[in-house]
């Protein structure tokens, strides 16, 4: 897997969502590839800054699930003349 790939699964890793075929190859590459690891920390670190905010203030955050998908969504739409 490159680093394409990895970044994709890291919402699904974070959240322990992978079976092991999929998580033990992610694992080992946020050891090795520095850019993944701090990407992946970085994610770790919002998710846990939100949980926090959520249930400090009571704010209803939107789903993460869903956030991703609008970021896919956004990615893959066509660039507009």
């Amino acid at each position: 897997m490159d680093c394409a790939d990895i970044i994709q699964l890291l919402s699904d890793y974070h959240d322990g969502a992978l079976d092991e075929m999929l998580a033990g190859p992610v694992r080992t590459h946020l050891v090795l590839c520095l850019e993944c690891g701090v990407i992946f920390n970085d994610l770790t670190l919002i998710v846990t800054q939100a949980v926090v905010l959520r249930e400090g203030q009571g704010i209803a955050l939107p789903d993460e699930n869903v956030i991703w998908q609008r970021i896919g969504i956004i990615r893959r739409a066509p660039s507009r003349p």
